[in-house]
C-alpha cells in the first residue's frame, strides 16, 4: 500500500470477495529491527474495521514480534497485549450512525412498536420477548419445532425452493430460553477456546448470538435455513432466498447493511415471519423490521 494509505480501508473490500482473511500485523520502520505490535492509531483503525465488519471469526491475525532491543517473550507480551487493547476499544465503541431521537418521549422507553398483529412482534436487545407471549410449537421435518401460525408459510417456501432444484431444512427453529442461554455459553466457550479473555469473548459471542430473553427464535416466527448439504451449496441458497422469501412472508431479518439498527451481523439462513404484506414493503424498500415498524 502506499504509506498514506491505511490497510484498515481494505478490510471491508476484500471480506467481499473471500471467506477469510489473514493479517500480518507489524510496525514498519526503517531498520528491520523494532517491529513489535504496539497500540497505535493504525492498529487500533485495523481492529475497529474487524469489528465494524461484524468479521472477528474472518480475520486471522498473526502479529511480528521481531525486536532486536528486547527479548521475543517480551516483544510477544507487549504486541499481543496493545492488540488485546485495540479489539477491546473496538469491541466498545458505539455504533457510528445514532438514530433519531423520538419527538415525543414514550412513557414505557423499553417497549416495542405497536404491533398490528403477532407477525410483527419486535423482539431485539432493546425490547424483550414480551412476558405474556406464547408459542404453538409444532415439529417440522428434521426435528426442529416452530410457532404452527407459521407452519403452511413455511412449507410453501420450502416447496417452492425445492421445485427449483434447492433442499431447504429447518437447521434451528424455537428454542426455550434456556436453549437459548445455553448456545449463548457455547459460543462464549468456543471464542474463549480460541484464546479470548472472557469478556472479550462475551462481546464477540454477542454480535452472533442474542442474549436469553432477547432471540427471535424465542418467538417460534423465525427459522434458520441452511441446505442439505448432500444435494445443494450454501450461497445458491440464500441467493434464492434472498429473492423469493419475501413472497411467502419471509424476510432476511439481519441484513449486512443493518447491523448498526438490529444489532446482528449478517445471518444469510436467518429468516423472520411477518407476513406477506410486511415481507414485500420491507423488502422493496431495503428496510429492516425495527425500521419498518418505526415508519408504521
Amino acid at each position: 500500500f502506499h504509506p498514506t494509505e491505511s490497510v484498515a480501508d481494505k478490510v471491508s473490500s476484500l471480506l467481499l470477495f473471500v471467506p477469510e482473511v489473514m493479517l500480518h500485523v507489524s510496525r514498519p520502520v526503517r531498520w528491520d529491527s523494532d517491529h513489535v505490535t504496539i497500540l497505535n492509531d493504525e492498529t487500533l483503525e485495523l481492529c475497529k474495521e474487524i469489528v465494524r465488519c461484524g468479521a472477528l471469526d474472518r480475520v486471522h491475525i498473526g502479529l511480528d514480534y521481531f525486536d532486536a532491543s528486547i527479548n521475543r517473550i517480551g516483544a510477544y507480551v507487549i504486541g499481543s497485549r496493545a492488540t488485546q487493547k485495540c479489539l477491546m476499544q473496538a469491541l466498545l465503541e458505539p455504533p457510528p450512525v445514532s438514530r433519531p431521537a423520538s419527538s415525543a418521549p414514550s412513557s414505557v422507553p423499553n417497549s416495542a412498536p405497536a404491533a398490528e398483529s403477532w407477525e410483527l412482534t419486535l423482539v431485539n436487545a432493546k425490547h424483550p420477548l414480551p412476558g405474556d407471549w406464547q408459542v404453538q410449537p409444532v415439529e417440522v421435518k428434521g426435528g426442529q419445532r416452530v410457532d404452527e401460525r407459521i407452519l403452511p408459510a413455511l412449507q410453501q417456501l420450502f416447496d417452492a425452493a425445492r421445485a427449483e432444484g434447492l433442499y431447504p431444512v429447518v437447521a434451528s427453529g424455537y428454542r426455550t430460553n434456556e436453549e437459548q442461554r445455553q448456545i449463548m455459553e457455547d459460543k462464549v466457550a468456543a471464542y474463549q477456546r480460541e484464546g479470548y479473555p472472557e469478556l472479550l469473548a462475551r462481546q464477540a459471542a454477542a454480535q452472533w448470538v442474542a442474549q436469553p430473553g432477547t432471540s427471535e427464535h424465542e418467538l417460534g416466527l423465525a427459522v434458520d435455513i441452511n441446505p442439505d448439504e448432500t444435494m445443494d451449496t450454501g450461497q445458491e441458497l440464500y441467493d434464492w432466498l434472498l429473492a423469493h422469501a419475501w413472497e411467502y412472508g419471509f424476510i432476511k431479518r439481519y441484513p449486512a447493511d443493518k447491523v448498526d439498527i438490529t444489532g446482528i451481523s449478517n445471518e444469510p439462513w436467518h429468516y423472520r415471519y411477518v407476513g406477506q404484506e410486511a415481507a414485500r414493503a420491507i423488502t422493496e424498500q431495503g428496510l429492516c423490521l425495527e425500521e419498518y415498524l418505526e415508519r408504521a
